[in-house]
């Protein structure tokens, strides 16, 4: 199952195919008495009753995503990896580096990225910090802007768009990160 946007389907030139759910269908689908009820649910409820009620028991062992390799050690490949795999790379990054609730990731990183998928995406989730989003790495001007407007703390890049990061933002900008990993 392919969950996308049509937005996104159009900016990217790709093609709709069978089995693809559009969230923008799964929103306009969704009665106002279930968002009432699930963003009452999440408020109200704990972590635990949550999950016993929405979510079957999971196969730590089960694929959880395939991400694909860029191809910098040999041909671009796909990489299966297992809700196993993700957790403990969430749990060593949290154990390294002491994430918490005070902390909002500057995520630039797309998704299928390894390290946009577990540290953009689930290590917040997970651990319950804040994250600011931005899809396009390349656009310093307005990284810098919601880096400084959401107080980033955790910046993860490659060193190309470090680069321009560097050339483009202003420091004030990234005065509130503490931790950026580029690799």
């Amino acid at each position: 199952t392919t969950l996308t946007a049509r937005v996104f389907l159009a900016k990217a030139g790709l093609a709709e195919t069978p089995g693809m759910v559009f969230l923008e269908d799964v929103l306009k689908e969704t009665s106002t008495l279930s968002k009432i009820a699930m963003l009452a649910a999440a408020r109200l409820l704990p972590a635990a009753v949550i999950e016993r009620l929405f979510l079957p028991p999971a196969d730590q062992d089960a694929l959880a995503t395939v991400i694909f390799s860029s191809g910098s050690t040999g041909l671009p490949k796909g990489v299966m990896l297992t809700h196993r795999n993700v957790l403990a790379n969430i749990d060593g990054a949290n154990a390294l580096f002491r994430l918490g609730d005070g902390d909002v990731v500057v995520g630039v990183l797309p998704f299928f990225h390894s390290f946009g998928y577990t540290v953009t995406l689930w290590l917040p989730l997970i651990v319950g910090f804040g994250a600011a989003y931005h899809p396009n790495p390349t656009d310093a001007k307005t990284i810098g802007e919601i880096a400084a407007k959401y107080h980033g703390t955790l910046l993860v890049s490659t060193p190309t768009f470090c680069s321009a990061y560097a050339r483009k933002i202003q420091p004030e900008q990234f005065a509130t990160l503490r931790l950026a990993i580029v690799g």
